[in-house]
């Protein structure tokens, strides 16, 4: 981004340029300076207010107040500022900054469309520093990779609609977002809020299950050490369901005198031994079932399954206590999946990091 050096070429020489054309919308007569952008063709001019974009980005505005070199007087009009981005990107850009009511597109949940839309704008959002785009941005990619587990369970039972209505000739892929892209976006641009998820979707279809999910990823985005991290979270999420299922399997259930089974007195009672055949068995059956490792999916199964079992298999106190463990589990492991896919944590300084050493 500079300033054009070309000082001797005035505006009409510019605009009398067949290869060079100015945008009707963003052509103000009381301008005061020109932005250029290359297109295939030639550039793409808007002529605007330096004090609307340095109201809006700290960049412009400290750009702005550096002295250019070269004397004005041998160039008619305002200065031209070239910019090396894509120039409809700049243009959506200029539009919105104009007219707020540009930008408020209403972005279909979990279409594979949206992060194309939006990546090049959130791009210049962040590179020139204005926040209240990327922030609007941001909170679109958000309601597709939430930064929260409830807006996890809740997107998975909108996507679970979506597949049920894909037709059996098409694939998934074509519906819904995948996850390189916005790990490729997220890391480039520091929008750690929706790496979990993304990288927590990505462990779950590291080996493409075809028959069951119809996903998978543009690995072309990913790094190496996104990889890494991949292969390391999963091992961790898998760790983590076992000592889970090993801590309950071996649980002496502070809940025990509330049982109601029979034999509540001996050591090993009724509910207690159902209980952790219970755990084996369906730990077993759902690990085979869900090739791709999936554990909140798998606990969100064992959920369901004691609803329709409650006071039947197991009495309504063991019931109730599985069920806490169960909750509990979800919520601890969504809670360090930032520590498990080793995301780095955007509150911490160098200097924590310094001392932590």
């Amino acid at each position: 981004m500079a300033f054009s050096s070309a000082q001797n070429k005035t505006l009409n020489d510019a605009l009398e340029d067949p290869n060079t054309i100015h945008d009707s919308r963003i052509w103000l007569d009381d301008g005061s300076i020109i932005v250029r952008t290359v297109t295939p063709t030639g550039h793409l001019m808007f002529k605007c207010h330096k004090s609307v974009l340095a109201i809006h980005s700290t960049v412009f505005r400290d750009m702005f107040s550096i002295p250019q070199p070269g004397t004005s007087e041998l160039h008619e009009g305002p200065p031209v500022v070239d910019l090396p981005d894509p120039y409809l990107d700049v243009r959506d850009l200029l539009y919105i900054l104009y007219d707020p009511a540009f930008g408020n597109v209403a972005y279909e949940r979990h279409q594979p469309s949206t992060i194309i839309s939006i990546s090049g704008l959130l791009r210049l959002a962040t590179k020139y520093d204005i926040p209240h785009i990327r922030s609007r941005l941001i909170k679109v990619l958000e309601a597709d990779w939430s930064p929260t587990l409830e807006g996890w369970d809740r997107n998975e039972k909108e996507i679970r609609r979506i597949i049920d209505a894909v037709p059996a000739d098409r694939n998934a892929d074509e519906y819904l977002t995948e996850p390189g892209s916005i790990i490729r976006l997220a890391e480039d641009l520091d929008i750690p809020s929706v790496l979990p998820a993304a990288y927590y979707h990505l462990s779950r279809i590291f080996h493409q299950d075809a028959s069951k999910f119809h996903r998978t990823a543009q690995i072309h985005f990913l790094t190496t050490e996104d990889f890494r991290r991949v292969i390391v979270g999963r091992k961790k999420l898998g760790d983590a369901l076992a000592a889970d299922f090993d801590s309950w399997i071996k649980s002496k259930r502070p809940l025990g005198r509330e049982c109601n089974g029979d034999d509540v007195t001996k050591d090993e009672w009724e509910c207690r031994l159902d209980v952790r055949r219970w755990w084996k068995d369906r730990l077993v059956e759902l690990a085979r079932k869900n090739n791709n490792l999936d554990p909140l999916e798998i606990l969100t199964e064992m959920r369901d399954d004691l609803r329709l079992l409650r006071d039947s298999k197991f009495c309504i106190s063991c019931s109730d206590w599985m069920a806490e463990q169960i909750k509990a589990a979800r919520i601890s492991m969504w809670n360090k999946l930032q520590n498990f896919f080793q995301i780095p944590d955007p509150s911490r300084t160098q200097s924590d990091d310094d001392v932590a050493q």
